[in-house]
Parts: structure tokens; sequence; C-alpha cells
């Protein structure tokens, strides 16, 4: 799967939620950034622990 992010990926998206209105009310510790963790995040929503915890050994190649 692989990094693929740079620094300026993760800056702008700091600087969005921080200047965001949504950042007033917390919506927890975890924000996404790119679309692999973006999409990660969505399935994480919809499957049981233990299909993820599968998918993520596969996809980080353990």
């Amino acid at each position: 799967m692989g990094i693929s992010l740079t620094a300026e990926d993760v800056a702008d998206s700091i600087l969005r939620i921080a200047e965001s209105r949504s950042s007033l009310i917390p919506r927890g510790p975890h924000y996404p950034v790119g679309w692999q963790s973006t999409a990660f995040m969505a399935v994480a929503d919809l499957v049981p622990w233990w299909i993820l915890r599968q998918i993520n050994r596969v996809t980080s190649g353990h």
C-alpha cells in the first residue's frame, strides 16, 4: 500500500480542520488525510472489526 502523502497534504488537512466551523464541535481524534485513509475509515464504519483486521493484514502485507 505505501504512504503517498506529502508534508503539504498533511498541512493542508490540518489547516482545513482548524479553520472549519465544525472543528468547534469535536468529532473524535481521527481525521483522514488522503484518499486511502478516507476509504479505510469509511469501510471501518461498515464492517465488523474482525473483517477490518483481515483487510488491514492483507493490504499491509502481513
